[in-house]
């Protein structure tokens, strides 16, 4: 590769070939040359049954940790998958109206150990893998415990107790029979637990009657990090996962009964017509949730009422009861887990301070991207590239980890030989920012003097949607069309 320095100050020039020039279609040719050469304790057992992942989550660049999202992939998949290879992960997940895989294949793929991985700053346990209404590969996760939130913050005056846990209701009495009321005490979508505890936000049943309050999310809560900012779209909500329209306490848990809060759309079955909630204001509020409490039909209970996820004890059991969404058998008891995983218990909505353990279902097809997206190549501050963003899209791009700025002939060998689109993304689609912009590389050659370049394609045109037309002043010396 020729060396184009002046002063410290990369002066070769980046060839932007301007293929087609539209808001739906932008193509430039990066040099390579000038930029390259510019220098708690938790519900699990403490042995060694269980694999620990470390944070996935890098919260200041607002992406995926590629090594520690790798491991998690390759413990689901059995070692098969990682963030830059897809391929066999999407070929084990079944389509989105079938059944998904259950926790117990997940550990079985794991050498038969549970797996505890870290999201957020909190220990999470995988509990079912299965494809949203848009064919996305999702993860289902449960938080492992709740100790580790014990005194924890839910807003600015409100905390935990130290258990972890909260009433299911705002801590009002309740004093008759509310099934038939408009607003129902023990309908998940209007209570304290949903709304404040999980920080979704929304309307909450505050007293006896059909007195509402409304919350805001809240920036102080233990949960800001699946509920505000950016780790958000990458969650996946409840009305965009199909398993969740339909769930039946009678079919899959052998229960006399179905409960009211599992799903969006079962209207029958109940032990009596007033506990059918699905036509109550406000009732399917949570599908639109990113954080939700479990039903008793996802869980099970035991080894004999397995639920959806056909989770384990060592899943269920906790530091005590665990609440559950699913409505009790009376107009002021939810259901939640005994401490043991081996049990269902009722607990009182307004006097059960029960632990809480929420779920989320995690896009891994869009982290699998986050984690192979790489960050902003340019600085317009100072006009200059940073050379550590370039070294990751250099390793990206060769798939050799010695490929740098020091070391460029793994690259210069793709470009020699010249490397397509589909090369260059066959495991994985890479993004790489460029001016705040997502592109995606198509072609790695060589330009008539010999400098290696690269292709870059505009990825999406709805990032440009708002936005003014700006020509980086700074960025057009290393470019022409």
């Amino acid at each position: 590769m020729k060396k184009i320095i002046k002063s410290g100050i990369f002066k070769t020039f980046v060839i932007i070939t301007c293929l087609f020039m539209s808001l739906s279609s932008l193509m430039i040719g990066l040099n390579f040359c000038g930029v390259l050469e510019w220098q708690s304790g938790d519900a699990f057992d403490t042995s060694d049954s269980y694999t620990t992942i470390g944070e996935i989550w890098d919260s200041t660049n607002s992406k995926f940790n590629k090594g520690t999202l790798d491991t998690l992939l390759k413990a689901i998949s059995g070692q098969q998958a990682t963030s830059s290879n897809m391929q066999k992960l999407d070929d084990m997940t079944p389509d989105f109206f079938e059944n998904g895989l259950t926790s117990s294949t997940l550990k079985s793929n794991n050498s038969n150990k549970e797996i505890v991985v870290t999201i957020g700053g909190l220990k999470w346990t995988p509990t079912y893998l299965s494809r949203d209404i848009g064919n996305n590969i999702i993860l289902t996760l449960w938080l492992t415990d709740s100790y580790q939130i014990r005194d924890k913050p839910l807003s600015s005056s409100e905390t935990l107790n130290y258990s972890g846990g909260s009433t299911w209701n705002s801590g009002y009495r309740t004093e008759k029979d509310t099934s038939t009321a408009r607003y129902p005490d023990n309908m998940y979508g209007t209570s304290y637990m949903r709304c404040v505890v999980l920080n979704n936000g929304g309307y909450y049943k505050t007293s006896y009657g059909d007195v509402l309050s409304s919350a805001s999310k809240n920036s102080s809560s233990v949960f800001k990090t699946f509920t505000i900012g950016a780790f958000t779209k990458y969650i996946v909500t409840p009305y965009d996962v199909s398993w969740q329209f339909e769930e039946s306490a009678k079919d899959i848990l052998g229960e006399a009964y179905n409960y009211p809060n599992e799903d969006f759309t079962t209207a029958f079955g109940f032990s009596s017509t007033s506990y059918n909630y699905i036509d109550k204001t406000y009732y399917g509020d949570w599908g639109y949730d990113f954080l939700w409490l479990p039903s008793l039909t996802e869980t099970g209970y035991d080894d004999t009422h397995i639920g959806i996820w056909k989770t384990s004890v060592e899943q269920r059991r906790n530091y005590g009861h665990t609440w559950l969404r699913s409505g009790g058998p009376s107009y002021s008891y939810a259901i939640a887990l005994d401490a043991y995983g081996t049990g269902k218990y009722n607990g009182s909505i307004y006097m059960g301070n029960f632990p809480v353990r929420p779920a989320f279902h995690l896009n891994l097809s869009a982290a699998a991207i986050s984690a192979s997206t790489i960050n902003e190549l340019w600085d317009s501050s100072s006009s200059e590239f940073d050379l550590n963003n370039v070294n990751t899209l250099l390793r990206t791009i060769s798939g050799n980890s010695s490929a740098a700025v020091s070391n460029t002939a793994p690259i210069d060998k793709l470009a020699e030989k010249k490397t397509t689109a589909v090369d260059i993304n066959k495991e994985t689609k890479i993004l790489i920012t460029i001016g705040g912009l997502h592109w995606t590389p198509t072609y790695l050659s060589e330009d008539v003097n010999g400098n290696t370049i690269l292709t870059l394609w505009l990825d999406n045109p709805s990032q440009l949607s708002g936005k003014k037309y700006d020509y980086i002043n700074s960025f057009e010396t290393y470019i022409f069309g």
